[in-house]
């Protein structure tokens, strides 16, 4: 619930061997998370997965 954005990068490289990286943004203070190296797919799914998760879940945890 902490969860602020979800999002996903595909630079050169990573286009060129069908990969992604997944970077959330949370409230912490320590910055982003960022899971890098993902097949292309499954980083699509990661987001919407997530993203489904964030908006089903009430308030804020803080």
């Amino acid at each position: 619930s902490r969860i602020q954005t979800v999002d996903t990068v595909r630079g050169p490289l990573e286009q060129l061997f069908g990969l992604a990286t997944v970077t959330v943004t949370t409230a912490s203070a320590k910055g982003a998370v960022r899971i890098e190296g993902l097949d292309h797919e499954t980083a699509a799914g990661l987001v919407e997965r997530l993203t489904r998760i964030t908006q089903a879940t009430p308030g804020d945890a803080t």
